[in-house]
């Protein structure tokens, strides 16, 4: 690093005194020369100071961030996105988020319990609560304006479609 320090003070003292005695193109021509000449100074110090390979850790740093155990599934990416915007406006809430949730509680309900939530209102609602049932209600009226689902309300929500 000291090298890269003196090549680039003594190029800039070089540069001071040809821009000051600089009178036509000889003196542009070794100023560009002297800079470019800095620039590789610096480049050939940074490489001498990278570390050198480990080649018996070339198998592993290959291996980071290319491994499905470390990558993130496009669905859980997906569905981090719903959240965040269903409790942001109740748009994204009605016509996002609670569709996906309705169909996961209907096949829930149909594969736990035999349950059809379209038909058999009265008992998913005893199943899913009464909390839960105002929010995944099929008749329910979509807002198309205002707050989004409260994360107490998603919580609950969740929880009573884990319970089924």
């Amino acid at each position: 690093m000291k090298h890269v320090l003196w090549v680039t003070g003594a190029a800039a003292a070089a540069a001071l005194g040809i821009l000051f005695l600089a009178d036509g193109i000889v003196e542009v021509a070794g100023y560009e020369l002297l800079v470019l000449g800095v620039g590789g100074a610096a480049i050939w110090t940074l490489w001498q100071m990278a570390p050198e390979r480990d080649e018996h850790l070339d198998p592993l740093i290959a291996g980071i961030g290319t491994s499905r155990s470390r990558r993130r599934p496009p669905q859980l990416t997906r569905v981090e996105w719903l959240v965040e915007f269903a409790t942001s406006t109740s748009f994204d809430a009605d016509y996002r988020l609670l569709p996906e949730l309705r169909t996961i509680a209907t096949e829930r309900l149909k594969g736990k319990r035999g349950i059809e939530l379209y038909a058999d209102r009265g008992a998913a609602r005893r199943v899913l609560g009464d909390e839960a049932w105002e929010l995944l209600d099929p008749d329910r009226e979509a807002q198309r304006v205002g707050k989004g689902i409260d994360w107490e309300k998603l919580d609950a929500l969740v929880t009573a479609i884990e319970r089924v």
